[in-house]
């Protein structure tokens, strides 16, 4: 069981449109969220949106959830949350648009529309950096590690020359965000009758790999 994040501290920086029946728990978001490993960060800052893709890792720390991640000095955003601002981070889960024609109530009645089925989860709180050598190592050798775990031959940091990866990794600044809400919703085709909802699956487990990827998190909802 996951470390649950420490709620009303701070204010939720967004919130997500979440039927009832498309809601997931804390737990479940977190999970997803940890799964997927990559989102957008987005902040307020200067009077403009900013907002840049990011890999990252998840720590969970007795009852806070703690997100760590790097991005480039030179990307504008470092500078803009040096000094720590709150932020929003979107990670986007599989999806795939659903047409009617996967739905068998479409012969019955046509009373049937596009739609589009999804994950997303929405993690938010207060962002600071650090550039600590020793903290930035840390971070990418495990960032390293998680993605090259399933390969058939992992890289290491280690494999390339040191002088090389110091001038990398002073390049780059780390980023950690205490998160104080977290909001996961989960549109999968709940709404509609067995039979649609087993039509959608149907198509998409014999579709592109978007598709099969939805039809994989759909058959966790029944």
């Amino acid at each position: 069981m996951f470390a649950q994040p420490t709620h009303g501290a701070r204010p939720s920086l967004t919130a997500v449109y979440r039927p009832k029946a498309f809601s997931l728990d804390d737990t479940r978001a977190l999970n997803a969220a940890e799964t997927i490993g990559f989102g957008h960060l987005v902040i307020a800052a200067g009077g403009r949106i900013e907002s840049t893709p990011m890999p990252y890792l998840l720590d969970f720390r007795a009852s806070n959830v703690v997100l760590i991640a790097h991005l480039a000095k030179a990307n504008p955003i470092a500078s803009s949350i040096a000094s720590g601002c709150d932020c929003l981070v979107i990670v986007p889960g599989a999806d795939a648009y659903v047409s009617p024609n996967h739905y068998p109530s479409k012969a019955v009645d046509g009373r049937v529309v596009p739609t589009w089925n999804y994950t997303v989860i929405h993690l938010s709180g207060r962002i600071t950096t650090f550039s600590d050598d020793d903290r930035l190592d840390d971070l990418v050798r495990r960032l390293t590690d998680r993605h090259e775990a399933q390969r058939a031959r992992p890289w290491s940091v280690d494999d390339a020359p040191s002088d090389f990866i110091a001038a990398q990794r002073r390049a780059i600044i780390g980023l950690e965000m205490l998160v104080s809400s977290v909001e996961g919703k989960a549109k999968l085709s709940q709404n509609r009758k067995d039979e649609d909802r087993r039509g959608v699956h149907t198509a998409f487990a014999e579709g592109t790999a978007s598709e099969q990827a939805v039809a994989s998190d759909m058959e966790t909802t029944w």
